[in-house]
């Protein structure tokens, strides 16, 4: 028997939340994709297959594919699920959103100490690069969607 996604979410953040933080935005993605992976095989029969019928019921990860910047923030990235966003940063923390009322509701921060909205807003590409970071202003924080 399944259990409930409220149950499986609950446990993905308690167990994001007894990891080490991440040293990068990399290792950050893969917590976060092995960690999800590990409850949703667990805590459910459904196959991490797109050939499975019921494939749009498991809960899925990051895809690098599918991140993007963040305006006026190039050490973070985000990416949107159906319900929450998930952002990462340059130094492993991570932090994830309901879309609906914009609540955190879940913060780890990097293996720095530092969360994910840390670090100074840019503005300019010089301290971008400074930072360690590419700038990009395809995406408004503010609203959580794209321009």
């Amino acid at each position: 028997m399944d259990k409930p996604r409220t149950d499986r979410l609950a446990e993905f953040f308690r167990r994001l939340e007894a990891a080490p933080g991440a040293t990068s935005m990399d290792a950050a993605i893969e917590l976060l994709n092995k960690t999800l992976d590990a409850v949703e095989d667990e805590m459910t029969t459904i196959q991490n297959d797109p050939s499975d019928p019921r494939y749009d019921e498991r809960m899925k990860g990051v895809d690098r594919l599918r991140l993007r910047d963040v305006s006026q923030h190039p050490c973070v990235k985000r990416h949107r699920h159906t319900a929450h966003v998930t952002f990462v940063a340059t130094n492993g923390a991570i932090e994830i959103r309901y879309v609906k009322t914009d609540e955190v509701q879940f913060q780890k921060y990097g293996s720095d100490g530092r969360g994910v909205w840390d670090y100074e807003p840019v503005t300019n590409t010089i301290k971008a690069t400074q930072e360690g970071c590419s700038e990009s202003n395809d995406y408004d924080r503010s609203s959580w969607r794209a321009k």
